[in-house]
């Protein structure tokens, strides 16, 4: 009787299997999860403070990483750093406990829009593993301040 799988061939499409599960199931997570209007005790979330903000209003997002090493925005998290209306004093974005501790994330900061230079970014992060508000803070003084 023939084999309908090699185990090399089985093993191959099972890591083909897993690898497609890993990026359909986390792009559209991180949507749903930036999709919640506010917080409520049980959500987590995610705070930038900038210093040194320049006179021009910079454009902050979060992004995520693929697998193979790509960043890709969280367009529903990108927009003007504007704090007026914000507890925190920072831009905060609400994180489902569905969505508690995966990663990695980042913050973006660009000197216009979301197409304008890259003026910083923070080091890769994981979202909060429970209902607490993670901190991040960028200084955008040039170098040598």
């Amino acid at each position: 009787m023939r084999r309908l799988f090699t185990p090399k061939l089985f093993s191959t499409l099972m890591s083909a299997v897993a690898l497609v599960t890993l990026v359909v199931g986390f792009g559209p997570l991180s949507v749903v999860s930036a999709a919640s209007p506010g917080q409520n005790n049980a959500e987590g979330g995610i705070v930038l403070y900038l210093q040194n903000v320049p006179a021009v209003t910079p454009w902050v997002g979060v992004q995520w990483q693929d697998p193979s090493g790509g960043w890709h925005d969280i367009d529903a998290w990108v927009g003007p750093y504007d704090v007026a209306s914000s507890p925190f004093g920072g831009i905060v974005h609400w994180v489902d406990p569905r969505d508690f501790g995966i990663g990695p994330f980042r913050w973006i900061v660009w000197d216009t829009k979301q197409d304008g230079n890259v003026l910083a970014m923070s080091s890769p992060f994981w979202f909060p593993t429970f209902a607490t508000v993670d901190p991040y803070t960028i200084n955008l003084a040039p170098a040598g301040q």
